[in-house]
């Protein structure tokens, strides 16, 4: 199912008094991508035109070293050997109503760790501003447009995450002691004698992503407040309900 999260305002200026606006689209099908190390190490992420532009689209790719830490840092890599990702194209032109496949490549034959990749897709838009004749004021088009960033996660193989609960009077801790990340989401802490989540009854909590040996901290308003989460290793795995 295509996303159409991408329809970001174009800002059209002028040197003169005059304004337009207008929008863009660009739909994906997916913005995570999946190696396990168990079947295909390639994907493909389809993207398509909606709009009525023609989209020059550049592709990118990022490491992210020491995901989810402090210390957490995005790498430009160019050389897919280096990165141990392959991306291609890194450039295309989508005409409208065109759809394109961009396909992602692991190149890492036995990680021992989780490699966390970002290939950013970024379209712009031609100007379409003319020059101006010499009697009347030239004019400045400028389309700022959003893009978006795939995440690509490499596990080792066989590796799975292990999510454990240390519960004190004022704080849950939820640690990942297992060997690859979790993503925990639709968090809410709520009041002990519910079952299920009731978003009337029960505080918001942001989703994180667990990487393996790494923890987060939950603070409790009553030392026996219930956490109810849904966890998810893969982008094709079911959630799954949890409670501490």
């Amino acid at each position: 199912m295509f996303r159409k999260a991408l329809t970001a305002a174009v800002a059209i200026l002028y040197a003169t008094t005059a304004q337009a606006q207008a929008t863009g689209n660009l739909s994906i099908d997916k913005l995570w991508v999946e190696f396990s190390g168990e079947g295909t190490n390639r994907g493909d992420v389809l993207i398509r035109n909606d709009s009525k532009d023609r989209y020059y689209v550049t592709i990118t790719t990022s490491e992210i070293l020491n995901p989810g830490s402090a210390e957490e840092t995005r790498v430009a890599r160019a050389d897919p050997e280096a990165a141990g990702l392959l991306v291609t194209p890194n450039r295309l032109i989508l005409d409208p109503g065109v759809m394109r496949a961009i396909r992602i490549v692991s190149l890492n034959e036995a990680p021992q760790q989780d490699r966390i990749y970002r290939v950013l897709v970024s379209p712009e838009v031609a100007s379409e501003a003319a020059a101006a004749p010499a009697d009347k004021t030239s004019t400045l088009q400028i389309r700022l447009m959003a893009a978006y960033d795939i995440l690509v996660v490499v596990r080792p193989k066989g590796a799975k995450p292990d999510l454990h609960a240390d519960r004190s009077a004022d704080k849950i801790i939820l640690s990942n002691q297992g060997g690859t990340n979790i993503l925990l989401s639709e968090m809410s802490a709520c009041p002990a004698q519910l079952t299920e989540a009731d978003a009337t009854k029960c505080r918001h909590l942001d989703s994180v992503r667990l990487y393996a040996g790494q923890a987060t901290t939950v603070g409790l308003q009553a030392p026996d407040e219930k956490i109810f989460l849904k966890t998810r290793t893969g982008p094709s795995d079911d959630l799954i309900q949890r409670s501490f």
